[in-house]
């Protein structure tokens, strides 16, 4: 496995990723704004591992959404096929 991504989502993801990014030292890979001055999804790499950042919406069910990813890279699709 290449790496594994941790989803969080916020209200004021745009000040979250500033923080985060200080805070671990972290390399921004990735920034996607939404229409409302936030993010839609962002990615940041911390020791290796991706946190996502994303603005938390109306429509998500706070304690009920859980998202994770395994990424395998190229040629991984056999452990996405066997799971």
């Amino acid at each position: 496995m290449l790496r594994t991504l941790m989803q969080i989502y916020v209200k004021g993801s745009v000040e979250a990723v500033d923080i985060y990014q200080k805070a671990f030292n972290e390399e921004i890979l990735g920034l996607y704004a939404d229409d409302n001055g936030g993010y839609l999804h962002s990615e940041l790499n911390a020791y290796g591992q991706i946190i996502a950042v994303s603005e938390l919406t109306d429509n998500l069910v706070i304690g009920n959404t859980m998202q994770f990813c395994f990424h395998f890279g190229e040629g991984g699709e056999e452990h996405v096929k066997k799971a």
